[in-house]
């Protein structure tokens, strides 16, 4: 939980220098190293940061593992984390 604010307007900045919609725009691609495998508790998405924002990475036709070298494209961005689909191994 975060500190609490004097007013809203600092929170409101607070949440703005935080939000996944200010760092990434859907449709860009980026290379990244998976950190965590797909597992049910994502639904079977990958996880990794962009932009130190939570994404999870929707894989394609292909397996994705710990470690991997991919290129995803930002699917969808949400206030705290992206949807991210897998479109090329790296490795």
């Amino acid at each position: 939980m975060s500190a609490p604010t004097a007013n809203k307007t600092e929170a409101y900045r607070r949440r703005k220098k935080h939000d996944a919609r200010e760092r990434l725009q859907r449709a860009a691609q980026y290379n990244v190293v998976i950190e965590e495998e797909p597992c049910e508790s994502n639904s079977g998405n990958a996880k990794t940061p962009i932009e130190q924002v939570t994404t999870f990475v929707i894989p394609a036709n292909f397996s994705l593992y710990r470690g991997q070298s991919v290129r995803v494209k930002i699917v969808d961005v949400g206030d705290s984390h992206a949807l991210a689909l897998a479109i090329a191994v790296l490795d």
